[in-house]
């Protein structure tokens, strides 16, 4: 029942942009929490050549890099956000390089980010230098892992979370899922010969307590990310998967990645140690724009009306977690970030000067990211996400600024915050 919900979504149309924003009511920040674009798969080929029964095909781009189709994927993200802000009245119909001052764009130092949020400042504001504020790259992030080098406080206590979720038994998260990883396991081999391992085989355990309780699921989570990355690429069907992979077990792929967000992203262990420094730093700018003042651990300056973070699924995976949100996206499993989704926190001011908090998710549908559709014929889904705790029952569930403000600041562990350090690239 759950591939032929997931196969009857993939052709539908998402909603489109309201023609005008909500009566009453001015947009007067935004904060976006981003995706990266399409990459290329984070296995090397010879790592990856041991789980099929055939050679896999050229990457496009180094190792983890963003590819050319993932660019202009961005690019078009960053169409939909210039689309999307001036509707809102956020923006001037053609924005100049003073309203590009008003936004402040941040992203993990790895290439796929910085370029994803390079390709879409530059596509919001064409004849603009904006500057991309990042760590250097090679070094590791505090705003992405916390502020703990490794993003886990304690390896020992991270371990035994995720032990607590699946018995003592990584693999047995796989077992749960034994007619999808037989879906995989098909594409990988079709009627050739057995490869080297499979995704019931993963490698010995190693390292400490949290290496060895992620370890056997890390290789087989890179494999069905890269079957899932040559379907975003959009090859033709006769050049993807070996010509196996199609909208007909593609739902399997999206199963067993979400499966593996559950189990790790979503741990409330790991999700408070890795997501508390980036969700404070993003607090903290949203409060900098309402107080009109300048605020330690803030990005940007208070008469800023955006700031745009670029950064990865797993990162949805903590907020997601942190303040016990959910949502779907049409041909997705329940929480899916594909590549360049974004989650949406909107500042909107009513005549009497109260503001609200508005959280969504937008999101392009796998059609969409696959065939490059642009944002001007089909725009991407934008779904309002329900914040328990915070969020009223009117339409886009908005919370009030102050409520939304002690939600979040009780969900973040201040050990993991410390002040922002970047420089401009």
């Amino acid at each position: 029942m759950i591939t032929l919900f997931f196969l009857a979504q993939l052709s539908i149309v998402p909603f489109r942009l309201a023609a005008q924003p909500p009566a009453g009511l001015k947009l007067e920040y935004v904060a976006v929490l981003g995706r990266h674009g399409v990459r290329s798969p984070l296995l090397s080929l010879e790592g990856l050549r041991d789980y099929s029964s055939q050679p896999w095909r050229a990457l496009e781009a180094p190792v983890g890099y963003m590819t050319p189709h993932g660019v202009t994927e961005m690019k078009m993200t960053g169409e939909w956000n210039r689309q999307y802000l001036v509707r809102n009245g956020l923006i001037a119909g053609t924005p100049g390089c003073e309203e590009a001052s008003k936004f402040y764009f941040r992203a993990d130092g790895i290439q796929r980010d910085v370029e994803s949020a390079r390709a879409i400042a530059t596509t919001m504001f064409p004849q603009c230098n904006v500057p991309i504020h990042a760590a250097p790259a090679g070094t590791a992030d505090p705003m992405f892992l916390g502020a703990s080098a490794a993003g886990v406080v304690d390896p020992e206590v991270a371990g035994a979370a995720l032990e607590g979720r699946t018995g003592g038994d990584p693999t047995k998260i796989l077992q749960s899922h034994a007619s999808d990883v037989a879906i995989v396991q098909k594409i990988l081999t079709g009627n050739g010969p057995a490869p080297k391992k499979t995704m019931l085989m993963p490698d010995p355990p190693k390292g400490d307590r949290y290496a060895r309780a992620i370890g056997p699921l890390t290789n087989d989570n890179y494999v069905t990310d890269a079957l899932l990355l040559e379907y975003e690429q959009g090859y033709p069907p006769a050049e993807t998967g070996w010509g196996r992979l199609n909208e007909s077990n593609l739902p399997a792929l999206l199963i067993l990645q979400q499966a593996f967000t559950d189990m790790v992203w979503d741990n409330p262990v790991i999700a408070r140690a890795r997501g508390s420094n980036l969700m404070s730093h993003i607090l903290r700018s949203m409060q900098q724009e309402v107080s009109g003042h300048a605020l330690e651990g803030a990005m940007g300056n208070p008469t800023d009306k955006g700031l745009f973070v670029m950064g990865h699924d797993s990162d949805f995976g903590h907020f997601a977690t942190m303040l016990s949100l959910a949502w779907i996206l049409d041909g997705f499993p329940p929480k899916a970030t594909p590549p360049g989704a974004a989650m949406m926190f909107e500042i909107w001011r009513d005549d009497a000067g109260r503001r609200t908090v508005r959280l969504s998710v937008m999101g392009q549908t796998m059609r969409q990211i696959r065939d490059s559709v642009s944002p001007v014929q089909q725009p991407p889904m934008k779904v309002p996400v329900f914040v328990p705790g915070c969020s009223a029952t009117t339409e886009g569930f908005p919370c009030d600024f102050e409520a939304f403000r002690k939600l979040a600041d009780a969900a973040i562990d201040t050990n993991e915050v410390r002040a922002d350090v970047t420089v401009v690239r």
